[in-house]
Order: C-alpha cells, then structure tokens, then sequence
C-alpha cells in the first residue's frame, strides 16, 4: 500500500509498505480522509518523529476487516486512555500512560491501517450517511477542542482563525455564546466574518477566550474580565506571562493539547447536527501523492486545512 512515511532527515517521503491486518478483536481500515495538523507539520522536522514512521490522525475510513462489519464508515481517532489512573479520574486523560502510549499502525497518512480493541471500544465512531468522509475527519480536532472549551462560561473570544479556531468559534456559538474571533490576517478574518464571527470592539473584554495562535498571546490576556479563563490550543513558542494582571484580575491560565473518548462522541454529534460546518474550512483536497503540495501550502498559510484522501 501507499504511505507517507518520515525519513531520517524529517521530511516525508511517498512509499511502498506492506498492508497492515487487523489485530484480534481490532479492526482493519481503509482510510478515505485524513486531515493535515498542527501537530504533523511540528513532527516533519529532523528528530520530530521516528524514521519510517506514518503520521496523520484525523482520520475517516471504511472498515475492510475486524471487528466491526465491513463496509462500517467510522471516525477514528489515535489514542485511548486507560479510564482508571488517576490522570483518568482529574480529567487529564491526555498525560495517561496508556493514552500516550496507544497510536495507531500506521498513522492516517496511508491507504489502510490497523486500529486496536481499545480504539474499536473509544474511538471508532461509526458516521451516519449524511456525514461525509471530509466531516468525518473533522471529529478527532473538534473532539480537542470541545475539551478545550468544556470549561468556559459567557461571553468568548477566539484569537486566531485557522481551522481550530474556526471550529471552537462554532461550538462556542452552538453552546450559546456570543463569540468574537481575533484575526489580523485579512483572508481569514474574511472567512471568520463569512461564517458569522466579528473581531472584538474597542473596550470589549470576554469571560473566556481559547488561542489557538500562540503569537496572539500578549494581546488576549489583557482582553479578559477579572476572573475570566483562557485557554492556550497552541504550543511551539515561548512568550512572557503577565503574571500581575493575572494576579490581580484571578485569571486562570490553563493548556488543552487533546480530546477523549467522550469528547469525541460528542464532536460527531454537533457535526452530524449541522451545529458545526467542516467542509467550507478545506481549501484542498489531495492524493498522497501530492502531499508535499498540500505541506508546503499549509505552511506558506496558502491553506486553512488541508486533507488527503488516499
């Protein structure tokens, strides 16, 4: 089968790989959408990931073989915690040893991969036949980010109009709040503004706020009222904290990185409603052939999102 796998030097390389099985009481899947991260992007660096390795983890597919009936059109996200250590029970199942450790083999940027019992128990989704393959891919980011927000209350403000943020403004929305997105890019604040979502105004201060671009970071914090949340989705930089104006209005600083079993339910759930729109963020759509393309126009910002279907 075909795969993007990572060289010794950190870029992908298109390869022959034997097809993977599916493992007892796991499922085999052919892999219709996977959609280009942050994170991927992150990893395609020399020591990123391990040579040989496939990435990618927003995956939709069709299962071939396993345990679930062939021809079952599922969500499929990577990891799965454990539900018992003590990470599990405070809420902080992405630090669970066990959901480190789970992944899928391969990773979604291939044309078949093998998902275990513990992914066919949490994180396969089986998708309804309105949501199409493109929305399916969707469920595993919008899974992290309905954690993200699972904790802000009120008015809220989204600082970055990438697909995340775009995602997060949606379900903010969907929850019920009045949601203004920060974007100084003009193409994406075009297409934050098209799906309903003005910049905040002058004086404008919110109870919690989502950064989904670590750069926006000194310009947010401010823009919170006394007591108010934000929540970094983005890593990657260093910037200072004002630690006196956290101090003195009580903010709450706290990071989001992933999503869990029940996020992920609840994800496919405001997709399938209609709550959140998915297809209108992809800019392109690609083989994985052409998947330096996609790359170099996902980080040359020529892209929103980029998805491959094998």
């Amino acid at each position: 089968m075909l795969a993007v796998t990572v060289t010794p030097g950190g870029s992908p390389a298109l390869r022959e790989l034997p097809s993977p099985t599916a493992p007892p009481g796991g499922i085999l899947v052919r892999v219709r959408a996977c959609g280009l991260c942050g994170s991927d992007v992150e990893k395609l660096r020399p020591g990123g990931a391990a040579p040989g390795s496939v990435l990618g983890h927003e995956i939709s597919g069709v299962v071939v073989d396993g345990a679930l009936p062939e021809g079952t059109r599922i969500a499929l996200a990577h990891h799965v915690p454990c539900g018992d250590c003590a990470y599990c029970l405070s809420g902080h199942e992405p630090l669970c040893a066990a959901y480190v450790a789970s992944s899928l083999e391969p990773g979604g940027f291939c044309e078949l991969t093998a998902a275990s019992p513990e992914h066919v128990a949490q994180a396969a989704l089986p998708l309804p036949d309105h949501v199409s393959d493109i929305s399916g891919s969707f469920v595993e980011p919008l899974g992290c980010v309905l954690r993200g927000i699972e904790g802000l209350s009120g008015d809220a403000l989204v600082a970055g109009a990438g697909s995340i943020g775009l995602l997060a403004a949606q379900a903010l929305r969907a929850r019920g709040a009045q949601v203004r997105v920060l974007e100084p890019e003009p193409g994406r604040a075009r297409q934050a503004a098209a799906l309903g979502f003005d910049p905040p105004a002058q004086g404008e201060r919110f109870a919690g706020a989502l950064l989904s671009a670590a750069a926006a970071f000194p310009d947010v914090l401010p823009l919170l009222e006394p007591g108010g949340q934000l929540v970094l989705f983005s890593g990657g930089v260093s910037q200072a904290l004002d630690i006196e104006l956290v101090y003195r209005r009580e903010l709450v600083v706290r990071g989001l990185r992933s999503s869990t079993p029940r996020h992920l339910r609840d994800a496919l759930a405001l997709i399938a409603s209609g709550a959140v729109e998915c297809e209108s963020l992809v800019d392109c759509v690609l083989g994985l052939e052409a998947f330096d393309e996609g790359l170099a126009r996902y980080v040359r910002r020529q892209a929103l999102k980029v998805v491959f279907a094998p």
